[in-house]
């Protein structure tokens, strides 16, 4: 009788363990949501990670101002902010979701994900590399685990200072950037991507790329989205 009360106490155990990393890992309405940066603090220069507890910064002279949901933060060319690695980052499939409003100010960076150097000397792990042209088009740029780089190029430009919803989506066969819930890029992969260590810049990369424009409701999953779901996002 005594083993099987304590064979008992451990299946309830197991079964409250299991139901707690569920809760953890699966938030907004059930998707597995790891980080979720709304940007809608009041000032100073934390943001809050509201999924899980990897708040970013903000640097150099960001503004407050209004987002496409609540507030967000503002660059004006000379300011960026961060976001520390965590090890989901480099999730077999993930989706990075973000929302910018950029006026036509040439190149400008929306995410970079490969450490403090571009170009000579850079490490050939970029995991996620966004940005939009002198045109207003997206680019995306991304090396596999041998180090191979692509480049791609959207076909849509979002200079026009209006809000855009971008998702990059991965799930090791593929990888797809979508714009305001449609696939801008797709392309099939044959190794998967690259990983890497390095924090999260949004809105700039090293050698000076800054965007102008404003920047709101960060999240990343770790999960490719559906067509469908990405719709619902860009729809919010």
């Amino acid at each position: 009788m005594k083993n099987l009360s304590i064979f008992f106490l451990m299946i309830c155990m197991m079964i409250f363990l299991f139901s707690c990393s569920s809760t953890d890992e699966k938030s907004d309405g059930g998707t597995p949501l790891k980080g979720y940066w709304s940007l809608d603090e009041d000032g100073g220069d934390i943001l809050k990670d509201s999924a899980g507890n990897n708040n970013g910064k903000l640097l150099d002279r960001a503004e407050r101002k209004e987002g496409k949901s609540g507030k967000g933060v503002y660059f004006s060319g000379n300011s960026h902010l961060t976001i520390p690695h965590k090890n989901y980052f480099n999730s077999d499939s993930f989706t990075f979701s973000i929302w910018v409003k950029l006026q036509n100010s040439g190149y400008q960076y929306i995410v970079w994900k490969n450490g403090d150097q571009c170009g000579a000397g850079e490490p050939p792990t970029r995991r996620m590399d966004i940005w939009a042209d002198t045109e207003g088009f997206l680019n995306l740029v991304w090396h596999n685990e041998e180090g191979t780089r692509t480049k791609k190029e959207g076909n849509k430009s979002i200079t026009d200072n209006k809000w855009h919803h971008i998702a990059l989506v991965y799930d090791e066969e593929t990888i797809a950037l979508y714009l305001d819930g449609k696939a801008d890029i797709k392309e099939p992969l044959t190794e998967p991507l690259a990983k890497n260590n390095a924090k999260i810049w949004i809105g700039d990369r090293p050698g000076n790329s800054p965007a102008n424009g404003s920047f709101d409701e960060i999240k990343f999953f770790i999960k490719a989205l559906s067509e469908k779901e990405i719709e619902q996002l860009a729809s919010e």
